[in-house]
């Protein structure tokens, strides 16, 4: 939808882009191509069939600019199982432009990884939905080597780094390797951010920002995520590729959980 200030009118324009002579389940992995040429993966964040796209906004999770010398120029999907890829190029938008693109139900990931994820759960404490909500937004292919995303030496499902997973208890030399126990390990590390804020919206954003980034900005243990919500409207470590606010990412992990409690539900 875009404004046109000499009409004072509102235009609405859909765009449907079909990969015909194919019957395909929902992608496994959608990234964002940027003009400086950095790739940004694509997150599943609201229940609703269409995300709002604005200059600076959202697309599927990912904080992405629309216009500028650094502006999305294409967005790719992935389906590894059938190994097709289909690439829409992403025009350039101006500041008052607004459209609509259908999100990535995270559904054949979670699947894969289902019984792994619930076995992690039970071993740690933390639920079952959220663990999977951290998975696709951390590695979002389901593949169980992904290499880092945006954080150097980040590996595996939970995209756990060396230094962070060395001092978990379920840690050993090659765990991280291990899809299981990378689950596990990343299950470890959001309960034990939950032991320290109570709440797994925090959890989640200590998980992304780490707890440095959280004391930086005034989020303190006893705070109710209404009051820390504000305060993390920071993006941790932007030069090693992070987009998301902590907050934004946090909220992208609770619609994701929402999301895979209503499939598991059907």
């Amino acid at each position: 939808m875009s404004y046109d200030p000499r009409t004072g009118k509102l235009t609405k324009t859909i765009q449907y882009h079909i990969l015909s002579g194919h019957d395909l389940a929902a992608p496994v992995l959608v990234v964002g191509t940027l003009r400086n040429g950095h790739r940004v993966l694509f997150r599943l964040s609201t229940n609703n069939t269409n995300i709002p796209v604005w200059g600076g906004g959202t697309v599927f999770g990912a904080q992405v600019p629309l216009w500028g010398p650094n502006a999305l120029t294409a967005i790719t999907a992935y389906w590894s199982t059938h190994g097709l890829s289909d690439t829409i190029q992403w025009p350039e938008q101006s500041a008052g432009t607004v459209s609509t693109v259908a999100h990535v139900p995270p559904t054949q990931a979670v699947r894969e990884w289902w019984s792994a994820i619930q076995m992690a759960s039970q071993k740690t404490g933390t639920p079952a939905i959220w663990i999977a909500a951290e998975m696709i937004n951390e590695d979002g292919s389901g593949l169980p080597n992904a290499g880092p995303n945006g954080l150097a030496g980040a590996y595996g499902l939970m995209q756990l780094e060396p230094r962070t997973a060395q001092h978990l208890p379920g840690y050993y030399p090659g765990a991280r390797q291990n899809p299981q126990e990378n689950l596990i390990l990343g299950a470890e590390l959001l309960w034990a951010n939950y032991a320290t804020w109570h709440s797994w919206r925090l959890a989640s954003a200590a998980y992304y920002g780490g707890m440095g980034n959280m004391e930086a900005d005034g989020v303190y243990p006893g705070i109710t995520w209404a009051q820390a919500a504000p305060k993390l409207a920071t993006v941790p470590d932007p030069t090693n590729g992070n987009t998301l606010t902590m907050a934004d990412y946090a909220n992208n992990i609770a619609a994701s959980s929402q999301a895979i409690a209503a499939m598991k539900n059907k």
